[in-house]
């Protein structure tokens, strides 16, 4: 009996696993609640040169990254998906700029191009993603704040 109850009890504890759960909420309705930002222009300095930067992935079984570029800048509107298996083009994508920003020290591009490539090899098990961006480099020189009435600014709900 002291025998198996060894092996069992170790066969339970490798069984077991843990978990989390976590929840979140609204601390506040924001629905309602009135948002009025400063409107801002900013100067630009922007080069008449095109840079250009190449990054790739490769993916194996559609969500496990394999080899490829692990550093990535995040951008508004940048469309990233939020699927697992949509947004390996976008993260590929999202490399090319980060590369693109570091080699040229620029704040943004201007007017990005992206090119991109897939190849899939064993029936789509394996894909690699090939992506360069070009665009012109520009750097924030500076930022005015712009005065605008208010009203102009607020928008009710259904606008």
């Amino acid at each position: 009996m002291k025998k198996m109850f060894f092996p069992l009890l170790m066969t339970i504890i490798l069984m077991t696993s843990c978990g989390s759960i976590s929840k979140t909420g609204y601390v506040a309705p924001f629905a309602r609640t009135e948002v009025h930002t400063d409107v801002l222009k900013a100067d630009l300095d922007i080069s008449k040169e095109k840079v250009e930067a190449k990054a790739s992935s490769s993916y194996l079984f559609g969500f496990w990254r394999v080899a490829g570029d692990n550093k990535f800048t995040e951008a508004k509107d940048a469309g990233l998906s939020n699927s697992i298996f949509g947004g390996r083009i976008d993260k590929v994508k999202s490399a090319a700029m980060y590369k693109a920003l570091q080699q040229s020290d620029a704040d943004m591009l201007i007017t990005p191009r992206y090119d991109t490539e897939t190849k899939s090899y064993l029936l789509g098990l394996f894909k690699t993603y090939k992506v360069k961006v070009s665009g012109y480099n520009a750097k924030v020189k500076d930022l005015h704040q712009i005065e605008v009435p208010i009203e102009k600014t607020v928008r009710t709900i259904g606008d």
